[in-house]
């Protein structure tokens, strides 16, 4: 976002890439799978499936009443591995021999998959072709000459040209609930494109007339939409921000004395645990250079006085 803004100033200049590379795209109602899609690329190499998460299932229901598996505490149970007891994400206790509590039966529904599932789903889809596992714990090698299958999280993708790109989850990653959720989906999407082969094959699994799958087959990298979402909502790349963290009342006094000037934009100040609230300010950057000498000015008074010295984040990766 903060490069596409410096483009549109004229600070950088933009230089169009030449002869782009053809693919042939697949979408979630298209008419070819994912399944359809791997079988064809597996006819030219390698193919990559990107998912969302690790693990196996990490939100299942009650296959007979569809109410969500939940564990004694209230917390999410998920199973981490095949034929293993669900585990809590709250508590971290198993439930062996689980069964539903509204209708007692013990057939889990799974809605959230992790990679271990996928891989599972594809081995029995392709019995012939080896399936191997990617992520941040273990990223694999593969051999010229070979034609695998690899399913990867982000991020943990091996270096190689594929003949076939399935990228999963999509809803899932475009719509998480963090500020760059929209601009790291796309650009893991697009720098996984340029993976493939030249007449590859690709499955995005959005609807065809999802803003991405629009851009992607376009290749238009830049999202002027997302920017301008960014600048109605006052925030980075347009906005300086600075979040603000320490004890509740000292946070609520700050805040007050920001309104009272009323030069800045303020949003909270919110609980975040125990005796600890957050703090998020707005300004434009012109002013900001302003928020900077504030910020200054108050941790030296908090030190003079001996007060605990409030945490700051200026322009936070993600909020």
């Amino acid at each position: 976002m903060e490069i596409q803004r410096l483009i549109n100033t004229g600070w950088i200049k933009e230089i169009p890439i030449s002869n782009l590379i053809k693919h042939t795209f697949s979408v979630l109602d298209g008419r070819d799978s994912d399944l359809a899609v791997i079988r064809k690329s597996l006819k030219n190499g390698n193919v990559l499936i990107s998912v969302a998460d690790k693990g196996y299932a990490n939100v299942f229901l009650c296959a007979k009443c569809r109410n969500l598996a939940l564990c004694d505490c209230g917390g999410k149970l998920q199973i981490k591995e095949k034929a293993t007891a669900p585990i809590c994400k709250l508590c971290d206790s198993q439930s062996k021999n689980w069964k539903c509590k509204y209708c007692l039966a013990d057939r889990p529904y799974v809605i959230a998959k992790g990679m271990d599932r996928t891989a599972e789903e594809i081995g029995k889809a392709f019995p012939g072709v080896e399936v191997l596992i990617s992520n941040s714990e273990h990223v694999v090698q593969l051999r010229e000459g070979e034609v695998k299958i690899v399913i990867s999280t982000r991020g943990a993708e091996p270096v190689s040209n594929y003949a076939g790109l399935i990228l999963l989850d999509g809803e899932k990653m475009y719509n998480q609930p963090y500020l760059r959720a929209e601009e790291l989906t796309r650009q893991n999407w697009f720098g996984l494109i340029s993976r493939v082969v030249a007449d590859g094959d690709i499955y995005l699994s959005l609807l065809n007339n999802h803003p991405l799958v629009q851009d992607v087959i376009r290749n238009e990298r830049k999202s002027q939409e997302l920017l301008n979402q960014r600048e109605a909502a006052k925030l980075t790349p347009f906005y300086r921000v600075c979040v603000i963290s320490g004890e509740t009342k000292a946070v609520n006094e700050f805040a007050n004395n920001l309104q009272k000037l009323a030069t800045f934009l303020i949003v909270g100040p919110s609980e975040v645990s125990k005796n600890q609230s957050e703090l998020i300010i707005k300004t434009t950057l012109e002013t900001s250079s302003n928020l900077v000498e504030l910020i200054d000015e108050v941790t030296r008074l908090q030190s003079i006085k001996g007060r605990d010295i409030f945490d700051f984040r200026f322009d936070p990766y993600d909020l």
